[in-house]
Order: structure tokens, then C-alpha cells, then sequence
């Protein structure tokens, strides 16, 4: 899979730079800026096809109007309501490596923007990610799906529209009853520590806004990790010691901050705590889930991954659950 770095980071460039205004003639006006291509008007005002010049096997983008919903949001003169660029090329399948690929390409495009364009104004971590940055006359998204990293070009007034029909979908959304769920689509649950990694890696990578995924052994709290903006809180126990908090021994302390752990203090005493940034390159999230299983096998003296469960929540929603299939498990 290839991505065209350098094009994406230089058409992000170009969309903060132009003056949106929306109408019809920016298709045209911005392809001229860009070096694209306008193919053609698709019929009845659905959109226009273009070609990108990007280095990709297939430089396909679309331009989609909505003329009746911005007559309706009081914009008359405006027609587009976003521009989509894929920049990496199309998946046909997905596959364990081809989901690594496009975590990576992810990830490196938005260190890339982040240097262009400066910190995105809002994150959206999960199985389809994105960052967001707010412009003067545009909202730029960068994201990714089963089969491709594309950015968006997106005019304000639907971005607006779109964030306000989410949240009030997410409001209305009944929590799910997996009572029923076809338990044999679900894979194996982890019996060895490398398995648990793989587990783990998945699940971080999959972990939305807000949500906690948490190991517990019998009713103790083994290790907990929190999504929160742009970075990944993992947290362990310091030992099995029924409640009191003890002295960290020597030979652990050299193991642990070895794999980048740290102490916990104040309220977070008795615990390891380690952060990862997000985005990050896939290899990044197995370095974490590696650390943890460390500590749980080495530090805590965990026989097996067996002996753990598994359980996540969301703290700013009751409709939203960690995804926790690849450990074998519903929520």
C-alpha cells in the first residue's frame, strides 16, 4: 500500500490557504489551484468527479453537493458540502497487515499535519479515526477506514449540521443487548501472553473518546487504561497487596521504568503509570500492550492471562462500551 505523503500534506496546505465560499465554482477554482482534474458533473446536482494527480494507483476524489440542505441552513448561494481525497491506495480486503499499514499511514500523516497545519482541534480515536482541524473558511478531516486514508474537505455549515446529528444519535441510541450476539463469530479468548498482546494492541487501537478499559482478577483492579485527547493513560497495579499500598522493590523499579513505566504518586500511588500518544504507528500500541504484559507476568506475578477479566465503560456516555471482541468477549 502506498501513500502519497508529501501531496496529502500539500493539498492541506491548499485548503487552509483558499477562499472557500462554497458555490460551484470552487470545484473548479481549487482544482486549478491543485493541479486536479474536474472528470465531470455527476446528474440532478449530486457532485463532480476528479482526478487528483496524486501517487497513487488510483487518483480518484468526489465533490458532493447538497443544494436542497444549504437552501434549507440559509445558504442559498453555497452548493458543496465537502470534497473527499483518498491518499492512500484503495484496500479491497482488510487483513491484520493491511490494518497496520493504514494505522501507520494514519499516524504519520497527522504528524505531518500537525507540523503543517499546527495541533487539530479535535480528535475522534476508534475503529474509524480522525483528527480535525477547524480553518478560517473550511474543516479539514483527516480519516480512516477498512480500506483507505482520506482527508476531507468540508464545508463549515455540514460539519456543523453533522456534529449536531451525531450527538443527538448518540443521545437517542438504546444500549445495545448482546444477549443473543453470535458468540462463535468471536475469536478465541487469549490463553498465552503473547496472545493477551495481541488482544490488548487491537483493543487500544479500537479505543474511542472517553471510554476505560479495565483487567480485573477475582474483585481487584488489575490495570486500567483511559482514552483521553490525543494520548493513552495505562495504568497497573504496583502488586497484589490486598488494599494496602508497599514499597516498591528495587528490582522491580529497574524493570518497570525500563519499559518507559513510572510511579504513580498522590491519588495514583500503588500504581504504574505509562502514556502513549495517539495517533500512533501500530507498533506503537504493541510496544504498550508488550509493557503491560510484562508487568502483569513479571511485576505482579500473573500465571496466565485466563485468570484475568476483561470490562471497559464510557464516562461521558451510557451508550458507549470499549470494543472488546478481540479478546474473546462482549462487553
Amino acid at each position: 500500500m502506498h501513500t502519497d505523503l508529501d501531496g496529502a500534506v500539500h493539498i492541506a496546505c491548499l485548503v487552509a490557504d483558499f477562499d472557500w465560499t462554497w458555490a460551484m465554482e470552487d470545484v473548479q477554482r481549487f482544482s486549478d489551484a491543485a493541479g486536479w482534474t474536474v472528470v465531470g458533473q455527476l446528474p440532478r446536482e449530486h457532485g463532480a468527479d476528479l482526478r487528483t494527480g496524486l501517487d497513487l494507483q488510483d487518483t480518484y476524489a468526489r465533490a458532493i453537493y447538497g443544494r436542497a440542505f444549504l437552501e434549507r441552513e440559509g445558504f442559498p448561494d453555497q452548493l458543496v458540502t465537502e470534497i473527499l481525497v483518498p491518499v492512500t491506495d484503495w484496500m479491497k480486503d482488510t487483513t491484520p497487515e493491511r490494518h497496520r499499514s493504514l494505522t501507520n499511514a494514519f499516524a504519520e500523516l497527522s504528524d505531518r499535519l500537525v507540523a503543517a497545519l499546527g495541533r487539530p482541534t479535535k480528535p475522534r480515536p476508534g475503529v474509524l479515526p480522525e483528527v480535525r482541524w477547524t480553518l478560517s473558511t473550511a474543516v479539514l478531516t483527516l480519516r480512516m477506514n477498512d480500506q483507505s486514508v482520506e482527508l476531507r474537505i468540508v464545508n463549515p455549515v455540514h460539519q456543523q449540521w453533522w456534529d449536531s446529528w451525531v450527538a443527538h444519535d448518540d443521545e437517542d441510541e438504546p444500549v445495545a443487548d448482546t444477549a443473543d450476539e453470535d458468540l462463535e463469530a468471536l475469536p478465541d479468548r487469549p490463553r498465552s501472553w503473547p496472545e493477551f498482546s495481541s488482544a490488548l494492541t487491537l483493543t487500544l487501537n479500537r479505543l474511542r473518546s472517553d471510554e476505560q478499559l479495565v483487567l480485573t482478577m477475582g474483585q481487584e483492579g488489575i490495570a486500567q487504561f483511559e482514552m483521553d485527547w490525543f494520548k493513552i493513560g495505562c495504568f497497573v497495579r504496583a502488586g497484589m497487596s490486598g488494599g494496602a499500598v508497599q514499597p516498591i522493590p528495587h528490582a522491580d523499579r529497574a524493570v518497570m521504568t525500563a519499559n518507559n513505566w513510572h510511579a504513580g504518586a498522590g491519588p495514583n500511588e500503588g500504581w504504574w503509570e505509562r502514556t502513549m500518544r495517539w495517533p500512533a504507528r501500530y507498533e506503537e500500541f504493541e510496544a504498550a500492550a508488550d509493557a503491560v504484559s510484562l508487568a502483569l507476568r513479571d511485576i505482579i506475578g500473573i500465571g496466565s492471562p485466563t485468570d484475568l477479566q476483561v470490562t471497559g465503560w464510557n464516562n461521558a456516555s451510557d451508550y458507549s462500551y470499549p470494543d472488546i471482541t478481540a479478546f474473546g468477549v462482549h462487553r
